[in-house]
């Protein structure tokens, strides 16, 4: 997959966006990811870039700085100056001129910072938190309080090339789901799916796909009842469903996917059914999504068609609104409806102008909280658990035992978990959805019988 230049043409974009956000006169001052060994050795760990560098310059490099002149507007990156030495253990160094031929953007060298950033004369230099070194940073006024949320906020709406780069993330995801589900049988172990999740984004993405999201995701049996399970070291059982939550960078920027499928490659007759309400709930928030829709709506919308599912199929009784106004479903559901993406899985900007977390139980776990506008991206990921201490929580308050069936939760226990995750960018008039991967019961049989 050739990625062109859209991280960089991005990068451009962004710098433009950030400088208008600043009064003329001042600096700004980023500092990238920097090289790390593990732990007491020299071995070094796969470098992965800073995301707000990232955002600004489009460099994968490691141990540069980024200086913004808001009065010219002109920007410069800083990178370490060569070691000869160096070249005899990893090869020809980058010439200068290359390297801004390359990156689209003025390069000079670390130790040349503090003289660039003294002939500038910034009334003040702002950085995005005080642990943010560089040298003479003592000479100089610091602001550490506005570049942050300022950054955050620019970082939500996507230009045109973010938007392809995840969407381009996610076909990558799409490959990969289907190979898996193809080759899916009891007796492999999770961690086979975790290692094929691996090689496929690789095999297909290339060198600026080595980094996951996250961790994979890869849980069987009754393990999809727990959210983040990450151990992967379990053997698939026939007739258990596998909950596979994984996700590709391109370049940083990043897919998440979520799809739960049965080892044997059809559904049980309860499987379906929980699927199937997990899918309608899905189905109907994303039918909603546009500018002007509040996400914590969104949110009981799901939980409302969940509770009404569970309600229908006997695992719940009683009124409907009482077991809103109680917020059943956090016992079922107790994860937000999703979170903004880009840079990062969990993106920033999901709780701006002050506004934290809620703290009552069926919203308290939301990472966004704000009004949908065009250019975010955000997930969609409804679920419905059969958590067992989330069971015997709700059972031991008399309050909420009084909604629950406990012979028939009983049966659907096996289930286990179902989440269905896809990545949606808002548009003018409603969203598109940049996720491929099979997600109808009838086409993911289908895919896993070819």
């Amino acid at each position: 997959m050739a990625e062109g230049n859209l991280h960089l043409l991005s990068a451009i974009i962004n710098r433009e966006k950030l400088l208008a956000l600043f009064e003329p006169g001042q600096a700004i001052v980023l500092q990238g990811g920097a090289t790390r060994h593990r732990y007491d050795t020299d071995v070094d760990e796969l470098f992965r870039q800073e995301s707000n560098f990232m955002w600004v310059t489009g460099s994968d490099e490691p141990d540069c700085y980024c200086v913004l002149d808001t009065a010219t507007k002109k920007s410069v990156l800083f990178c370490p100056r060569p070691d000869p030495e160096d070249e005899i253990w990893m090869g020809p160094h980058e010439t200068l001129e290359h390297k801004r031929e390359r990156l689209m953007i003025d390069v000079q060298l670390n130790d040349e910072l503090e003289a660039y950033l003294t002939a500038m004369g910034p009334s003040k230099v702002h950085i995005l938190t005080d642990e943010v070194t560089f040298p003479g940073k003592e000479k100089f006024t610091i602001d550490s309080a506005f570049l942050t949320p300022t950054i955050h906020e620019a970082r939500v709406f996507k230009n045109e090339h973010e938007i392809e780069l995840i969407r381009r993330a996610n076909r990558l995801s799409d490959v990969a789901m289907r190979e898996i589900m193809k080759a899916i049988k009891p007796g492999m172990k999770e961690h086979e799916v975790e290692a094929l999740w691996r090689y496929v984004t690789f095999r297909e993405g290339g060198p600026k796909c080595k980094m996951n999201s996250f961790h994979p995701i890869c849980a069987s049996g009754h393990w999809p009842s727990i959210l983040h399970y990450h151990h992967n070291d379990k053997t698939l059982e026939e007739g258990f469903m596998i909950l596979l939550d994984a996700g590709v960078e391109v370049l940083c920027h990043c897919s998440d996917v979520s799809r739960t499928f049965p080892i044997s490659g059809r559904y049980s007759e309860k499987q379906r059914q929980i699927y199937e309400l997990v899918l309608k709930a899905q189905n109907s928030v994303i039918a909603e999504l546009k500018p002007g829709v509040n996400w914590e709506d969104m949110h009981f919308l799901a939980a409302r068609i969940i509770v009404e599912g569970l309600r229908d199929l006997g695992i719940l009784v009683g009124d409907l609104d009482e077991m809103l106004e109680k917020q059943i479903w956090s016992f079922f559901m107790p994860h937000g409806l999703g979170h903004l993406m880009g840079l990062a899985c969990h993106d920033v900007g999901g709780f701006p102008n002050g506004i934290g977390r809620r703290t009552d139980p069926g919203f308290r776990c939301l990472r966004l909280r704000r009004t949908l506008l065009k250019d975010m991206v955000v997930t969609v990921e409804p679920g419905c658990y059969f958590t067992e201490m989330q069971i015997e929580k709700c059972l031991a308050n008399p309050d909420t035992a009084r909604f629950v069936n406990r012979e028939k939760i009983e049966e659907y226990k096996p289930v286990g978990g179902v989440r269905i995750e896809d990545d949606l960018v808002i548009t003018e008039t409603g969203s598109e959805n940049l996720t491929y991967v099979p997600k109808a019961v009838a086409d993911i049989e289908a895919c896993m019988r070819v």
